[in-house]
């Protein structure tokens, strides 16, 4: 049941941020699955020369285009990461500022970390909470793990022995892998929010402070997405529609 409880606000803010943010996390995404076919494509490449005799001078230009567009897609997938963080990081800030008074969310809110934000702010404010259960918060929390995961890196000693040093090698790659594989997902935890902000407040005439992801056709028009993720705007969709429908 909705809360009747009324909501605070503040007034109006300046310096807001988070569809800037989410703007530059779309565009690098986009180019981030550019640069993961092409290297999908270098990796057909190299397999259909498994086997060949060649040189060194030879294996490492044959592996260029593999490595130039893995590492364009590294690239690609820590700034989406970064900045749908930043987004989300911006949005409950200015959420909570607007309902709550910026001196209480400086003293008592900010030091939470990113998942306590979204669990607690919504509560506070209209005594609403994401559903802990929905695929919301398994998004979040892997949104979270890997922007922290590049923001708080440490680099490893080198390791003398080679076994080792293959090892550690085989878990930085790995990583990369997770951090490239986490792309769509960080991009799917702002969607997952948006929507069900949306959902949460819908009877409240509160603002969601994250950029839009509504249907156009029921609440009118919102900033066009591009067809890459406009697709994972309906995927979330359907998944929190099973969700509720099954809760």
């Amino acid at each position: 049941m909705a809360s009747t409880t009324a909501i605070p606000v503040s007034g109006a803010r300046m310096g807001v941020s988070q569809s800037f943010y989410f703007s530059i996390a779309e565009r690098s995404y986009l180019d981030f699955l550019e640069k993961r076919k092409a290297r999908d494509e270098a990796q057909k490449v190299l397999d259909g020369t498994v086997g060949e005799e060649i040189d060194e001078e030879e294996r490492h230009e044959r592996e260029y285009p593999y490595d130039l567009a893995n590492g364009e897609a590294s690239t690609a997938a820590v700034t989406t990461i970064v900045f749908c963080g930043m987004c989300l990081e911006a949005a409950i800030y200015d959420f909570a500022a607007w309902h709550l008074d910026d001196n209480y969310v400086k003293t008592y809110l900010d030091k939470l970390d990113l998942v306590a934000k979204w669990m607690v702010i919504p509560k506070l404010v209209a005594q609403q909470e994401i559903p802990a259960g929905f695929a919301t918060h398994d998004h979040l929390r892997t949104l979270v793990v890997l922007r922290n995961s590049l923001v708080h890196y440490r680099s490893v000693p080198m390791p003398f022995d080679e076994a080792d040093k293959l090892k550690k090698w085989t878990a930085l790659n790995q990583k990369e892998e997770a951090i490239q594989d986490g792309c769509a997902r960080a991009i799917k935890a702002v969607i997952f929010l948006s929507l069900d902000m949306d959902h949460i407040f819908s009877s409240h005439g509160v603002f969601n402070p994250l950029p839009s992801f509504r249907e156009p056709s029921k609440y009118g028009t919102r900033t066009p997405r591009s067809h890459e993720v406009e697709k994972l705007v309906v995927e979330c969709r359907e998944i929190l529609a099973r969700s509720r429908s099954s809760a």
